[in-house]
């Protein structure tokens, strides 16, 4: 090792290079993870990543500190339990991100070339999400289960919070027709006409490439979470009916609208069954379903059956928990709800479970990136 910086070191006097500096400008820390180095290398070579996929040259060096610090934390402790992401669970990975661009794998990286980054840096960026997912699942373990109580203790009628979701247009123009510098200036021409008053939808419609310009370049509800961090950050940031500026990626310039977002979700031609009984308030039995006699227990019955005066009442309780209202006559009575079973057709049923294991992965992975950050030692140098 000693004679390799000897070499080097003949070789820069050579050129009049001052080794200790060109080591210290691309190799110096820029931050330090408890133990861990981040170097300006690190640092500029995500930057470029970034901006090869998209972000704003302004935005993208905090964006790569900021994604490294997390992949640091990440790597830590999957080195510490043993997890990792398989080479072939990256080349996978980074498959799908080409085919969702449609480009071959090596298109995609001779594009990332060009741009000065790697195929090697865009694997490594887009692996996190998916050992960040493997943390979650070691740790976790059976707790990521979703079971039948799980399914029946979403309360009918009421919003459930969900991960926050855009409803997104999107017009997409590849390079490829007109070439990178044409499709650029085409790309700001029509970001100025459509904030200048030209209907978003007809100009995708006319231009866009995606098969969404079918529907005007509607995309329909997408996770925020599951936008790439550099453009999701842009599209956190615009209001209702907003556009992007556009966004270049490796193959195609996109403009983005955002038609709505939302944090809750209603169920939708869901159905439950439940099993209740009401007293007389002064003649209550406590909430122990168990201890009433079966003449005074009503159903199981639909929910459409139940009379309205109990239904809201019905829809904000929990099994074996009661509550006191007041009925049409202006007299006090005690309202049980022992049990509630949703009724739902196989189809819906997975799709409820995937959309409560989502959302119980995206909770606890966002709790553990907190615990990781709160218990460690970082420090940004510049």
């Amino acid at each position: 090792m000693r004679n390799f910086f000897f070499i080097i070191n003949i070789i820069l006097i050579g050129y009049s290079i001052n080794p200790a500096i060109l080591f210290s400008s691309q190799f110096s820390p820029s931050i330090y993870v408890n133990d861990e180095v981040i170097t300006k290398y690190d640092v500029n070579q995500r930057r470029k990543l970034l901006i090869a996929l998209g972000t704003e040259s302004k935005k993208a060096l905090n964006i790569a500190k900021e994604t490294l610090i997390n992949e640091t934390l990440q790597k830590t402790l999957a080195n510490e339990l043993g997890v990792s992401v398989n080479s072939e669970e990256r080349q996978q990975i980074f498959s799908n991100f080409a085919s969702s661009r449609g480009m071959s794998n090596n298109q995609l990286a001779s594009e990332l070339k060009s741009l000065g980054s790697s195929s090697g840096q865009l694997k490594s960026y887009l692996s996190a999400s998916l050992l960040m997912r493997n943390l979650v699942q070691r740790k976790f373990g059976t707790n990521l289960s979703i079971n039948d109580l799980d399914i029946n203790a979403i309360r009918p009628k009421s919003a459930m919070k969900i991960p926050p979701q855009v409803l997104l247009s999107e017009i997409v123009i590849p390079y490829a027709i007109r070439g990178k510098e044409n499709t650029l200036i085409l790309a700001k021409r029509l970001y100025n006409e459509i904030k200048n008053g030209q209907d978003f939808a007809s100009t995708a419609r006319r231009f866009s490439q995606s098969k969404s310009a079918a529907a005007g370049g509607r995309i329909g509800y997408i996770p925020l979470a599951g936008i790439p961090s550099d453009i999701r950050s842009t599209i956190k940031k615009l209001k209702k009916n907003d556009i992007t500026q556009p966004i270049k990626t490796p193959d195609a310039v996109i403009i983005f609208k955002l038609n709505a977002r939302k944090t809750i979700q209603k169920p939708k031609n869901r159905l439950f069954e439940i099993v209740y009984a009401v007293f007389l308030e002064k003649a209550k039995k406590g909430d122990d379903c168990k201890n009433f006699n079966k003449e005074e227990l009503l159903g199981p019955m639909n929910m459409a059956k139940v009379p309205k005066k109990y239904l809201t009442v019905l829809s904000r309780l929990e099994p074996q928990n009661g509550s006191v209202f007041i009925n049409s006559d202006g007299m006090k009575e005690y309202i049980v709800l022992c049990e509630r079973r949703a009724l739902l057709e196989k189809k819906q049923l997975e799709a409820l479970r995937r959309q409560l294991l989502e959302q119980k992965l995206a909770n606890l992975a966002e709790g553990m990136m907190l615990d990781l950050k709160r218990t460690s030692l970082i420090e940004v140098l510049n």
